[in-house]
Parts: C-alpha cells; sequence; structure tokens
C-alpha cells in the first residue's frame, strides 16, 4: 500500500530569491520543467554541468539531490541536499527534499523533523502539509491528514495524488461523503491508483 500513498512533494519550482546574482536563471527553470516531466535520464548531464559551471549554486545542487532521489540513490541525494543547505540554509524546499528522503528510507519521524524544518523558513509552504498526509496515514493518524490535508488544500495545492490520499484518510475516520468527495477529484484528475483505492474502501486490500 505504500507504493499507492505517492509523495505529493516534489517542489521543483525555482526559488528566485535563492540564485546566486550571476545564475542562469532561464537554464534552471529549464532544468527544473524536464524533471517536473519525469525525464531524469536526459536532464541529469545538464544538471552536472550547471553546478560545475555555477559550483555556488544552491538550487542546482538541490535539483541534483531530486534526480539522484529519483533513481534511488539515496546517498548521492543526501549529499546534494545537504550541500544545497550549506549554500542557501533559507531555501525550505531543501529539506522538503531531505524529508522525502527520509520517508522514503522508512525513517518517518527523521522525515517529520526535516518538514518541520521546512515549515520554520516557509510555513505555508503546501507541498510539506501534502506530503505530512502521506506519513500520517501511515502512521494510523488520520484526523491529523485530514488536518494537513486541508492545510494544503488551503494553500493553493490541488494534486490528485493528495485527493487520494485525503480520500484514504477520510475513509478510515468514518467520513464516506468526504471520502467520495476526494476520490472522485483524484479519478477526474487522472489518478492511476483509483481501482487499488476502490479495493481498500472494499477491504479487499489492506495498507
Amino acid at each position: 500500500m505504500k507504493r499507492l500513498l505517492l509523495a505529493t512533494v516534489m517542489m521543483l519550482m525555482i526559488s528566485c530569491s535563492a540564485l546566486t546574482p550571476t545564475e542562469d536563471r532561464s537554464r534552471l527553470r529549464q532544468i527544473s520543467q524536464d524533471l517536473f516531466k519525469g525525464q531524469y535520464e536526459q536532464v541529469e548531464p545538464e544538471a552536472r554541468a550547471y553546478i560545475k559551471e555555477y559550483p555556488e549554486s544552491g538550487e542546482g545542487h538541490r535539483l541534483l539531490g531530486w534526480i539522484a532521489l529519483k533513481k534511488d540513490n539515496f546517498e548521492e541525494a543526501k549529499t546534494y541536499f545537504n550541500k544545497a543547505i550549506e549554500l542557501d540554509p533559507k531555501n525550505d524546499n531543501s529539506y522538503v527534499g531531505l524529508g522525502s528522503l527520509a520517508r522514503q528510507e522508512g525513517n518517518l519521524e527523521q522525515a517529520i523533523k526535516y518538514y518541520d524544518q521546512a515549515l520554520e523558513i516557509k510555513s505555508d509552504n503546501p507541498e510539506v502539509y501534502g506530503s505530512l498526509v502521506v506519513i500520517n496515514i501511515l502512521q494510523k493518524e488520520y484526523d491529523v491528514a485530514i488536518a494537513n490535508g486541508e492545510k494544503a488544500l488551503k494553500y493553493n495545492f490541488d494534486d490528485p495524488t493528495l485527493y487520494a490520499n485525503l480520500s484514504v484518510a477520510y475513509h478510515f475516520s468514518g467520513d464516506k461523503t468526504q471520502r467520495d468527495k476526494y476520490f472522485n477529484l483524484a479519478k477526474n484528475e487522472g489518478y492511476p491508483n483509483a481501482p487499488a483505492l476502490q479495493k481498500i474502501f472494499k477491504g479487499e486490500l489492506e495498507l
């Protein structure tokens, strides 16, 4: 079931305030867009070339961290995310990356600590709240999951996976009306594992 509870977080937007004055914003933006499309293998050489040209780029190192994470190269991802924080301690999304890494490693408590650090920097980061929904469900804290999901929505984070995760949280909290509402939103937005969600609701698939 953990594979169904996909992390909603992949914060790849470029934070202009985090860039050094000489950085190539359009080039970073293109790298980010290619990552968002899932083109990890194709964009990796360009991302590596970028930090070779701009070795003080926190954003460049952070994006390389995401590439490594998506390729399951956890140690390499950790190295890049930590380097990004060293270069720019105020970039909340580098902590988001470490949180996602810790969650994938199964260290949920450490993931929460990283997400909390991200929120200390930017308290309205919707991707953090979306990611916390996954952890809360795995910890069977369904009311907390719902609260965090609603915060993500409040901060304009609309995502089919978030809707799916909220439907699961509402299911186990006993609210079938809200469960069906978010299930339908997820399905209508193209969530790929809708049949598995229905099996959960019928008791045919366990968390």
